[in-house]
């Protein structure tokens, strides 16, 4: 009966992984004359409740401008973040990561043109 219980909680366990998945896409752009950042994290899900995008980080150089948590994801479709990211010169490099609750993570450079 041990045996029983055991082999279906990890069948269970491996199933829900199976739906687990890393945001697939990340799409930023910065603004150089409204000093704006642009995000948007691309993670398809079936319950924003359940599975989502949990972290957002965003930096610059040696600057940490935004670590965000979440409890649920905006939509079924992704995440969108837009933030005031002052006094970056031409060159610069932006840093995001996005953070599945469940599994994975994505991240994306960009360069302020």
């Amino acid at each position: 009966m041990k045996r029983i219980f055991a082999i279906i909680l990890v069948l269970s366990f491996i199933s829900g992984i199976s739906y687990a998945h890393a945001p697939f896409k990340i799409d930023a752009a910065y603004e150089k004359e409204t000093e704006t950042l642009f995000v948007v994290v691309h993670h398809p899900v079936r319950n924003p409740k359940e599975h989502f995008i949990e972290k957002i980080s965003v930096n610059a150089g040696t600057n940490i401008f935004l670590y965000e948590e979440y409890e649920r994801q905006t939509n079924e479709k992704q995440e969108v973040l837009k933030m005031y990211l002052p006094k970056l010169k031409v060159g610069d490099r932006i840093f995001i990561k996005a953070d599945c609750f469940l599994i994975g993570k994505k991240s994306k450079s960009i360069k302020v043109e």
